[in-house]
């Protein structure tokens, strides 16, 4: 199932922003950004087509790695 709504991944190391961003891009999003946090860390935000009624319109998490 495509994926639906805002996702939002934080914490993520300089290294892994481009693989995080490259995961999200196959998925064929409308939109993908990264932005630098004030630690040096990276923000990656994809959004997806609106999600069914019912379904987590956002889904927000730290970079596990």
């Amino acid at each position: 199932m495509r994926p639906c709504g805002t996702w939002v991944v934080t914490d993520i190391p300089p290294d892994e922003a481009g693989s995080v961003m490259a995961s999200y891009r196959s998925q064929d999003p409308q939109l993908v950004v990264k932005q630098e946090q004030s630690d040096r860390l990276w923000t990656v935000i994809a959004v997806f087509p609106d999600c069914t009624p019912g379904q987590l319109k956002i889904h927000e998490r730290k970079h596990s790695g």
